[in-house]
This record gives structure tokens, C-alpha cells and sequence, in this order.
């Protein structure tokens, strides 16, 4: 169980037949991460962005060898001209894979998840993260840059997914992000009370068959502390 509060949101969609509107945020992204190297294409989903960085998920499961369950690649791109730090050292504070289910429309019909409230920005928590930008404890991206993470859904694994029958897998994405420039600090998250944030822009909808990868040799993984 993580630590942090959730908050359990029950919603009931009816236009199913109605194409969704986060079709128009799916795009070809190509860019550079921080840890160099050439531009890949990959087939993201927009989440979310703030002042200081946006957010994407790949339309793809990965597997890490002898690890039961299923992961997620998040890709964080700095929009600022300086550099940021992110903090990805609580495994129960980044953004990551809520819930999931396999379903015959591109869209879920009645949504009954927990959700985590974020957290609120006061003058310590802003203290704190300058502090730890300062101190090279974040993860530093340079203006422009990108990095990208993996994340496990911490419950499921392949065969789960594999066996169920439908047309489209949907995983609700949920989390936050601190970041901040050694100035300024933002709380990035998909918290559903936000203006333009909804299902719509959280949930990663995957026609089945669902392409799996392995996770690079050299990848970051956020982990759960013993």
C-alpha cells in the first residue's frame, strides 16, 4: 500500500460510440534524451505539462527479466530555457499506472478508482526541493532535454493482461511530479479536480495486441525502497 491519500472517484461514461478527444494529443514525439545519444521515434501519449516540463507515456508494456510484473515508460521533457530537476525518489510520488482493464471500446464506461491527492506547495515543501535542486539530489534535465523512466504496475504482470479477451487495454495513469528550476517549484499531476485534466487524458488506451518490450539494460527504474 502507498503512502500517500487517495481519493476514490466513481464516474459514468455514456458516449462511448463518440471518439475521444485525447486522440488529437497522440503523436509522433521525437526527441533526445538527457542521457544523449540519437533521436528515437515513439508512439507517446500526452498526459499532462505545467510551466516547467510535460509529460508522456509510450503506448507500450514493458517486462524486466525475472520481475513478475508489468511497466511503464514515462518520458519528462523540460519546456523551460533552464534546467530543472525532477524528483524521482519516492517510488509512491511519481506518475505512474493506477489501474487497468481490457475492453472492447476505446473508452471506459463506468470508472471506479482510487486516485491520489497531491501534494500542496506550501513554503517547507518549497524549501525542501530548491534545497535538493541545489544539492544535486533530483534528476537534472537541461533546457529542451528529456528523461525517461520506468515505472511497475505493481500488481499485474503479463499473463494477467495477456489472458483477458476484448479489443483495447486502458491504463489509468496517476501520480505527480516535483519539479523545479533552483526558482520556481510546481506539483505537474494528473490530480482530476484540475482544470482539462480527466479520463480522457490519463487513461493510455492500447489496441490489443499489446506490444511488449524489454526494459534497456541501462534504463532508470523507479523502485520501491526495501
Amino acid at each position: 500500500m502507498n503512502s500517500f491519500t487517495y481519493i476514490t472517484i466513481i464516474v459514468f461514461c455514456t458516449s462511448l460510440a463518440i471518439p475521444p478527444s485525447w486522440s488529437v494529443a497522440e503523436k509522433q514525439i521525437t526527441e533526445t534524451t538527457s542521457t544523449g545519444g540519437r533521436s528515437i521515434v515513439r508512439d507517446r501519449h500526452f498526459l499532462v505539462k505545467g510551466e516547467l516540463a510535460a509529460v508522456y507515456v509510450e503506448k507500450a508494456l514493458y517486462e524486466k527479466e525475472d520481475e513478475p510484473h508489468f511497466y511503464v515508460r514515462v518520458r519528462v521533457k523540460n519546456l523551460s530555457e533552464r534546467a530543472i530537476g525532477v524528483d524521482l525518489r519516492d517510488y509512491s510520488k511519481v506518475i505512474y499506472p493506477n489501474q487497468w482493464g481490457v475492453h472492447l471500446n476505446p473508452v471506459r464506461g463506468v470508472i471506479n478508482e482510487r486516485r491520489m491527492i497531491p501534494d500542496t506547495i506550501d513554503n517547507e515543501l518549497k524549501s525542501k526541493l530548491i534545497a535538493a535542486f541545489k544539492n544535486k539530489e533530483l534528476t537534472i534535465i537541461e533546457p529542451h532535454k528529456s528523461v525517461e523512466y520506468f515505472r511497475e504496475f505493481n500488481a499485474s504482470g503479463r499473463k494477467d493482461v495477456d489472458e483477458k479477451e476484448g479489443k483495447y487495454f486502458i491504463l489509468s495513469m496517476d501520480g505527480q511530479l516535483l519539479v523545479t528550476d533552483g526558482k520556481a517549484v510546481e506539483n505537474v499531476n494528473l490530480c482530476r479536480s484540475r482544470d482539462k485534466i480527466s479520463p480522457e487524458n490519463t487513461d493510455l488506451v492500447i489496441p490489443l495486441p499489446i506490444p511488449w518490450k524489454m526494459i534497456p539494460r541501462a534504463a532508470l527504474i523507479i523502485e520501491r525502497k526495501p
